[in-house]
């Protein structure tokens, strides 16, 4: 089968940064899926002149339910691998090309990128428990690459809220072959709009208990 990666992009009102991630993008990928996620600023608009096929929601679902709708759409367009990543400009783009050729050549299932530095507590304490399960310094990172097939064999648990975690962890108990890759991040434009600090944490430390089945 003909390789065909996409590369999926939540965004709720990342006009500052989106033109910039999808034009760059777009110099080496053609399935660019951002999910904007009813965005009250110029995002879709930008996101759309700049190329991307734009999946617009009317109301404000949250990070991982628009993952899953780029997930779907992809799957949808018969999808080989799929790359999430983040709309802010911190996750590097020049890392896309090598995260998806070593999905692509069969070699791997999961490529998860993996970050110096957490910048929440929350965050830090899953790493640990990963890093101990498997060897996973940063499971919570937005940046992975996934064979399509995991998709379609796990699908996604609303219940769970976590889409990239509850592949990846899937992935790694059930033994499928994966890489991590230590990224650098640039800095965003202005403060992150997919939450705030608080609620975040709450939100990973709920996908730890979550996860505990997958962990044992």
């Amino acid at each position: 089968m003909k390789s065909k990666p996409f590369i999926i992009i939540p965004a709720f009102n990342e006009e500052r940064s989106i033109k910039d991630v999808v034009s760059s993008i777009n110099k080496s990928f053609n399935n660019i899926v951002v999910v904007d996620d009813a965005s009250e600023d110029n995002t879709y608009k930008l996101a759309l002149e700049s190329g991307a096929k734009v999946i617009k929601s009317e109301v404000n679902l949250g990070y991982d339910s628009s993952l899953q709708l780029g997930f779907e759409y992809a799957i949808g367009q018969e999808a080989t691998s799929i790359i999430s990543m983040d709309a802010d400009g911190q996750h590097p783009v020049e890392f896309l090309t090598k995260m998806i050729n070593l999905v692509e050549n069969n070699k791997y299932e999961i490529v998860i990128a993996t970050r110096k530095f957490l910048p929440r507590k929350s965050e830090k304490i899953f790493a640990q428990i990963t890093n101990f399960k498997y060897s996973i310094k940063d499971i919570t990172c937005g940046m992975k690459c996934y064979r399509a097939s995991l998709f379609k064999k796990y699908g996604f648990k609303d219940n769970y809220n976590s889409i990239g975690t509850f592949l990846s962890l899937n992935a790694l108990k059930n033994k499928h072959k994966f890489l991590t890759i230590e990224i650098p991040l640039k800095r965003r434009k202005g403060s992150s709009t997919f939450g705030n600090s608080l609620s975040a944490e709450l939100k990973i430390l709920w996908a730890i208990i979550k996860s505990i089945p997958l962990l044992l």
